[in-house]
């Protein structure tokens, strides 16, 4: 079976083809929304006091560029402003392989949160991603970066090491 359309019907689609793309109706309507996914936390102990690792991660989150949006003693929280994903730190577990290519237009913040657990101090630093393409996973890069740091500003500066671990002197 064929349809044959008359000159009038295509030269109305034609017409009404181009008066939407002129006016932009195809494609400045919201189709979409990104959605936020969780990471699971990235977790160290450190051997100090709450006050110290606070100070501590805030000096790195400025020091690596983050803008803290919340920073909570109380809750011993801090929360960064969002940043576009590194090309590196997130990717898409598609059929089991990690695609890092679907992050365009995908950002994340950094949540950190300590516990304090007797005379140590449990370090957590998690990112929450906003994406429309799905559940993305991270690296662990940011997240290492960040605690690599706070371990090195809560070191003690006179050390003793042993085959069992780092003993501060």
């Amino acid at each position: 079976m064929r349809f044959y359309f008359s000159s009038r019907v295509l030269i109305l689609l034609a017409g009404l083809g181009l008066w939407l793309s002129f006016t932009g109706q195809m494609c400045t309507k919201v189709i979409v929304y990104g959605k936020n996914y969780d990471t699971p936390p990235k977790k160290v102990r450190f051997q100090s006091d709450r006050a110290s690792v606070f100070s501590a991660v805030e000096q790195t989150l400025k020091n690596q560029g983050y803008q803290i949006v919340e920073a909570d003693e109380s809750r011993a929280r801090f929360v960064t402003g969002w940043l576009a994903v590194e090309s590196d730190s997130h990717y898409f577990n598609l059929f089991g392989r990690k695609d890092y290519g679907l992050t365009d237009s995908t950002y994340y913040r950094v949540t950190v949160d300590m516990i304090e657990e007797g005379s140590k101090v449990k370090v957590l630093v998690s990112t929450t991603l906003k994406t429309v393409v799905g559940k993305l996973e991270s690296s662990g890069k940011i997240e290492a970066r960040i605690l690599t740091q706070v371990g090195d500003l809560v070191r003690s500066r006179e050390i003793q090491m042993s085959n069992v671990g780092i003993e501060a002197r």
